[in-house]
């Protein structure tokens, strides 16, 4: 599960066979998660309090463009594998 270098306590990733969904991230941190949908920014769900998941709202927010990149990046190295 490829991750994207975002620091903190909570670990944003891909996951390859999902790359024929729209753009998303899972979240993990300890035993918990969520599936975040970037576009929209709204989670598909979620293991944490409303106040982390407003706290991970905040985070993919403000990067954004570099999980935006990294998707493209990971997609892109995903299809030339084939």
């Amino acid at each position: 599960m490829p991750r994207i270098d975002i620091p903190g306590k909570y670990r944003f990733s891909f996951v390859s066979f999902d790359l024929t969904e729209p753009c998303h991230v899972p979240v993990r941190e300890g035993t918990r998660g969520a599936k975040l949908w970037i576009a929209s920014m709204v989670f598909a769900w979620s293991d944490f309090k409303p106040h982390e998941n407003a706290e991970i709202l905040r985070i993919a927010t403000e990067h954004l463009t570099l999980i935006e990149g990294s998707w493209l990046e990971h997609e892109r190295r995903a299809g030339n594998q084939d």
